[in-house]
């Protein structure tokens, strides 16, 4: 399993390449996910690229911080974020709102979920 310093410079990497995709070029998005694209959802996935800047600088600026509190509460935070991404993404694909494409986003926050609930698991108060 990756360290912690690994996988936050990972997520980084991501939420980089998501805040833009989000912004500049949504229609890659909407491709993947088999979704339509409207001026609404676009407004959405806009705003969606400022959460993922945010994501991408506190992961960045925190890749070398030492285990603390602060840092415990950033691994849970992202392993609540992306096991929540997951899920939605599963439900969305059961109700028939997105297509198979859902999968690539699926299986990656499942894997930094793992990643960073593995570290605050290894980390946690007795």
């Amino acid at each position: 399993m990756p360290d912690y310093k690994q996988t936050s410079m990972l997520a980084s990497g991501l939420c980089i390449a998501l805040f833009l995709c989000l912004l500049f070029i949504p229609d890659l998005i909407f491709w993947l996910f088999d979704v339509s694209a409207t001026a609404s959802a676009t407004f959405a996935f806009r705003r969606a690229a400022m959460l993922f800047f945010g994501l991408a600088v506190i992961a960045w600026f925190s890749r070398e911080t030492s285990h603390s509190e602060a840092r415990q509460a950033i691994c849970i935070g992202f392993t609540l974020q992306m096991l929540t991404l997951a899920l939605l993404g599963i439900f969305e694909f059961v109700r028939g709102f997105v297509g198979w494409g859902i999968f690539v986003a699926v299986l990656t926050e499942l894997i930094f979920s793992i990643c960073y609930a593995n570290i605050w698991l290894k980390h946690r108060k007795a």
